[in-house]
């Protein structure tokens, strides 16, 4: 069974490495496209193939024109099919085609049996392989790609209503994402609910002390983004500070802060209480989970934050809002505490509940949120889901 994946130009995100270790198996190869890939993960395993494309604009030319001559030459069917399909995108210009041809042909060459597509956004580049080439299509619901992105984007609310009816299966992450999904007319026969999996190999950080100090750490982690709700956490942020609560609130984030953001902070005079860190190795982020007292997760839409498993993995508590699968992994006050959605009160009370707990409480909290992912994320666990996925996408 030959399964692809494409990473596009950046390094693999910690799901899709541990959706691939999940899947190393002897009956399995993974075949990864993109370009200026981060190899040091995927050179671990023998049956991972590695086809990159050159980010270098000469070698990008030669290795162009080398990829058109091979599928011309060896397999002829199929460069006919890629040309007429080329030549059908007529709203894409001579330049966006090109670059199309560039990205597929590689995966045209080595056909795999089964092309799993991370983002659903991108359907539209990959779905010729079902059409054309009788590849089966698997597709990841994860996140704002469901929940939010089709709501004010007609084209791509008809590009999910056309193609989810015929896609193979899907590999929804939570039980909110599969109910999202049936909006687009995707089958609920085909759906399969899988929890990320979880590389506990990698996390080597690990929480051991739950006493509060003076200053209460509080971080939270991801986009820059509206649907992150920051703007509700820093609401929240000010009330407990008022009610007399030394705060420290650090968040993570890949890129710069909104305009919105940060001028928020300043109406609420508490520039002095928020610092932005923005770190691209991991287990940079897993030491700073160490040193904080609480994750926070205000987001307003997600399938389920990776981020919150991670740091159910270090023994962070987790605060969150209810949305989406969130309410599937926490329980509240057993193994991590919820606030309605959208309500900053709710979660100023769910933080004073927090600093009410006593340390052998919140030790007792994070052992129950480790054993729930010890027992749903595991990687063996999640590969085992995963392969029976695949083969059932086959039939």
């Amino acid at each position: 069974m030959k399964i692809a994946f494409y990473l596009g130009s950046t390094h693999a995100q910690p799901f899709i490495e541990n959706q691939i270790s999940s899947l190393i198996d002897d009956n399995i190869k993974v075949l990864i496209f993109g370009s200026s890939i981060h190899k040091k993960f995927f050179n671990n395993y023998n049956r991972v193939k590695l086809y990159l494309t050159p980010r270098n604009i000469i070698k990008r030319i030669f290795y162009s024109i080398y990829s058109f001559l091979k599928l011309l030459i060896f397999y002829p069917k199929r460069f006919i099919k890629t040309i007429f399909y080329i030549k059908n995108l007529s709203n894409l210009s001579i330049k966006e085609k090109l670059n199309r041809l560039n990205t597929i042909i590689p995966l045209i060459i080595n056909l795999p049996d089964i092309m799993h597509i991370q983002w659903a956004k991108s359907i539209d580049l990959w779905f010729f392989l079902k059409t054309d080439f009788n590849v089966k299509i698997v597709l990841s619901l994860r996140g704002t790609h469901i929940n939010c992105s089709p709501l004010n984007d007609k084209v791509l609310t008809k590009l999910y209503k056309t193609t989810f009816p015929e896609i193979d299966r899907f590999h929804a992450v939570s039980k909110s994402l599969e109910h999202e999904a049936l909006k687009y007319g995707a089958k609920k026969n085909k759906i399969d609910v899988i929890y990320s999996p979880i590389n506990f190999k990698k996390i080597y950080k690990k929480k051991d002390n739950w006493d509060l100090q003076n200053t209460i750490k509080i971080l939270s982690v991801g986009r820059s983004n509206w649907v992150k709700g920051y703007h509700i956490a820093l609401s929240a942020i000010k009330i407990l500070h008022d009610q007399g609560h030394d705060i420290n609130y650090t968040i993570i984030i890949p890129d710069k802060p909104s305009e919105e953001v940060l001028y928020q902070i300043e109406n609420l005079r508490i520039s002095n209480l928020v610092y932005f860190k923005s770190y691209a190795e991991q287990h940079k982020i897993y030491t700073l989970m160490t040193e904080s007292d609480c994750l926070l997760l205000p987001s307003i839409s997600e399938g389920i934050a990776n981020v919150v498993y991670e740091a159910m993995s270090v023994n962070l508590p987790v605060i969150s809002s209810d949305c989406g699968g969130m309410k599937e992994i926490i329980k509240d006050g057993y193994n991590g505490y919820l606030f309605k959605n959208r309500d900053f009160l709710g979660l100023v009370n769910s933080f004073n509940i927090f600093l009410n707990t006593s340390s052998n409480e919140k030790e007792t909290l994070v052992r129950n949120a480790k054993d729930y992912i010890l027992k749903n994320n595991n990687i063996i666990y999640v590969g085992e889901k995963m392969k029976s996925l695949y083969r059932k996408s086959l039939i």
